[in-house]
């Protein structure tokens, strides 16, 4: 039990460290790469083809937000990739 408190305690850890901005980059492209993937596969294209259209413009949105920025911050682009990912996963 007390090996698993750990290991909790350690997840908890990392996950605090990580700033609320990255958060809000993982869930909003997450959002659109599972609405992509399933507005495409709706209107008949193959999964992987939804798949695909999903991530790219999830990620082509947050690259292009970073890009916007004043600074450019990989790990928000690399929050909004993991998200895109889970997107759609999450549609397929």
């Amino acid at each position: 039990m007390e090996k698993l408190k750990e290991i909790f305690g350690k997840l908890a850890s990392k996950l605090c460290a990580i700033g609320a901005d990255k958060y809000v980059h993982f869930i909003a492209c997450m959002l659109i790469a599972w609405a992509v993937a399933r507005c495409t596969a709706a209107f008949g294209a193959a999964y992987g083809l939804s798949a695909l259209a999903g991530l790219l413009v999830a990620s082509a949105i947050g690259w292009y937000k970073e890009h916007t920025d004043c600074v450019f911050d990989y790990d928000d682009l690399r929050a909004d990739c993991y998200g895109a990912v889970l997107g759609v996963l999450l549609a397929i």
